[in-house]
Order: structure tokens, then C-alpha cells, then sequence
């Protein structure tokens, strides 16, 4: 059974860095129902391997996860690392992706893939439409810093690439040309 996580105040810059380093390898991987590797990996799965990567543990299912933590009442307020979950028809929580910077999110599905997100959901711009609706957004931190953090090159144990060896990532920002 799972770690419950408990929520502090740490710094949203070495999130947000540790986020960026970790999400890397997984960039691209394709969604795979119960998957927690770069070889495969499913929303809730992608979501508790890079919190766990950070020290935080979070349950495996994503209406698990979303018992977490502290609710952002506006997703304007949500800062890169807080958790968004979606839900279906029915009212159930069935997705959830982490928040990046510039209202982005990091989420699987059919790949790891990062998408814009705002009050309505997550956007898809390949397919020009919406694909899930935002139910909400939480904040789930250690109780204390990230130090607990686990180094990157914990990663090469699934076959995973080192980040060293991926380009800067933008977010959607072009570099700018020299």
C-alpha cells in the first residue's frame, strides 16, 4: 500500500527544475494500460513515477492521487507541478497530467505528450479540439524539501536515456535564432 503524500511549502523552482529533468526520458513513450516505464506507462503511472522521483509518493490510480493534497481553486493559480485530473461522463476521475509552465501539461495519453490547459480542460492541438474536461487541480508536496529526490540516472535501470543527452526542453518556445 502506498505512502500517503503530505503537503508543505518547498520551492516551485526546483519542482518545476526537478520536472523538467525527469520528464524527459518519458517524452514520447507510448501509453501502456498499468505501464510505469519509458517503455510504456499510463497517466496515473507517469505521474507516481516522477513524483516518487522527487521523494513523493503517490497512490497508483489517478481517482487515488486525486485524494491528495490541497486544491487550487483556479487553474490560473496552479503552479508546474500540481496535478490536474479529469473525469468522464459519469462524474469519475479518469485522467490526470502535471502542470508545466506556461499553462501547459505533461500527461499520457495514446503517448507522453505535453498539451496546453486551461479552466476547460486539455487542449489538442493536432487533433483542434478538447480531449478532457478539468474536474481539478492539486497541490501535493513532501513535508519538507526535495532533497529526497532520487538522481536522474535512476532512469537507465528502465533503459531510459539520460537527460543529459536531450536538447533544452522550451515548452512550445522556439529557442531564439543565432
Amino acid at each position: 500500500m502506498p505512502v500517503n503524500a503530505v503537503t508543505n511549502v518547498s520551492a516551485d523552482g526546483e519542482r518545476a527544475d526537478l520536472i523538467d529533468a525527469y520528464m524527459h526520458p518519458f517524452l514520447g513513450a507510448p501509453y501502456l494500460w498499468g505501464g510505469r516505464t519509458p517503455t510504456g506507462v499510463d497517466c496515473s503511472g507517469l505521474t507516481q513515477m516522477l513524483f516518487m522521483l522527487m521523494g513523493i509518493y503517490l497512490p497508483r490510480d489517478a481517482y487515488q492521487q486525486a485524494e491528495e493534497g490541497d486544491p487550487v481553486e483556479l487553474v490560473d493559480l496552479a503552479e508546474p507541478g500540481d496535478l490536474a485530473f479529469f473525469d468522464n461522463a459519469e462524474g469519475r476521475i479518469t485522467h490526470v497530467g502535471i502542470v508545466l509552465p506556461e499553462r501547459r501539461i505533461l500527461h499520457a495519453s495514446g503517448r507522453v505528450r505535453i498539451d496546453a490547459l486551461d479552466q476547460e480542460g486539455i487542449f489538442d492541438a493536432e487533433q483542434g479540439k478538447y480531449s478532457h474536461k478539468l474536474r481539478l487541480v492539486k497541490r501535493v508536496r513532501r513535508d519538507s524539501d526535495l532533497r529526497g529526490a532520487l538522481p536522474v540516472s535512476i532512469l537507465s535501470s528502465y533503459g531510459a536515456v539520460p537527460v543529459s543527452s536531450h536538447p533544452p526542453f522550451s515548452y512550445g518556445n522556439p529557442a531564439p535564432k543565432q
